[in-house]
Order: C-alpha cells, then structure tokens, then sequence
C-alpha cells in the first residue's frame, strides 16, 4: 500500500485510451510531495507498516530474527524497527541515508509536523541497538543534536566501493573513438534542493 504506486496505478488505468505519451507524477514532484507531507507521518510509506509487521512475525516464528537493520529513508523502517522490537522484542539499528527531522530536502512543515517527526525519530533513537551514518558530518550533527546517541554503538559506513576488489581488473584504455562523456547518478533527485542544475 503506496500512495502513490496507487496514483500511478489509478492513472494509468484512467489513460490508457489516450494515446498521448503522459509523464507521471513521482513522489519527488513538488505538489505531490508537499501534500503527502502533510497526510503521513512519517512519510507516504507508513501504510506499508501492518505488512511488514505481519511478514516480520511471521518470519520470526519459523526462524527466528536476531536484528533488524532499518534503513531510511523511508523513515516508516524506523518505525517497523523500533515496533518490531516493542512487540516481539527484536533488536534493530538505524541506518541513516539521510537526516530525518533535519532533512533539507523535505517540503517545509508546520511547527505540529515538526514536532511529531522530532518525536518519533527521538523514539526510534533511543531504542535502537546502534546507529549506521552514510558519512561522518551526518554522525556528528545526531552526535550533536541528540547527545544520548553518543553512548550508542555509531559506525560510519560511506557510499562507495572496495578499492581491493578492483585490484586484479584490467586497467580501461580510453579509445580515440570514443566520442560519447556518460555520467551516472546515484541516489534521488529531488524537485528542491539537490536538483544538479549547476552540474548540467
């Protein structure tokens, strides 16, 4: 259950008479993603929770679970982290990709929004086993803003790769042919604050 998997579903159905090619809207489109904002907390994928908690007992009694790694976004893992425990008392570790109440790239929220995320990550943090961070100026800024995640167990664990896993490759030659520059992006480009206009 995504909201928006169902408004891109519940489109395409209403469309497909048209024979015009109609770009669809994703949760990264600014209307859309504000109006979410304001109807989930703490995102749109908070109806995925029932489910998960189902699947994840489910699992637990067949073979039992020893931890759960959370990683968020989107922040409703956290949630299915920090309930899994309370309920069937599976430990779990936050992974954070990117900051959950200070994240920059969320739509503005009311000071009522705010305060409801603030305490809901609050919860999620004080419970988990430890905390995993994608680079050390997001450990420092928790380490900073919520001084009880200090006495947690906190890695840094960075996007990238193993240099040693590359060692035995064969070094790639550029050809004078090659006339075409390709540039990969990974990660989300959001409708504000990461848009790679400067880049482009």
């Amino acid at each position: 259950l995504d909201p928006f998997r169902l408004f891109h579903l519940l489109k395409k159905t209403f469309s497909q008479n048209r024979q015009q090619k109609q770009s669809s809207h994703r949760e990264s489109g600014h209307f859309l993603r504000k109006v979410a904002n304001m109807l989930f907390i703490p995102d749109s994928r908070i109806l995925w929770l029932p489910h998960s908690l189902f699947n994840i007992r489910k699992i637990h009694r067949r073979n039992r679970i020893h931890l759960i790694v959370a990683t968020m976004p989107p922040y409703t893992s956290g949630l299915i982290g920090r309930l899994s425990r309370r309920i069937m008392g599976i430990p779990y570790i936050l992974d954070y990709r990117d900051s959950w109440f200070a994240n920059p790239y969320l739509p503005d929220r009311g000071s009522v929004l705010q305060y409801l995320h603030r305490r809901q990550e609050v919860a999620a943090l004080t419970s988990a086993a430890g905390v995993v961070f994608v680079n050390p100026g997001l450990e420092e800024h928790y380490q900073k803003t919520y001084e009880f995640v200090t006495g947690k167990k906190v890695e840094t664990v960075r996007n990238g790769y193993d240099p040693e896993d590359f060692q035995h490759r064969e070094r790639f030659q550029r050809s004078e042919k090659l006339s075409v520059f390709r540039l990969g992006i990974l990660g989300s480009v959001y409708s504000q604050g990461n848009a790679p206009e400067t880049l482009l």
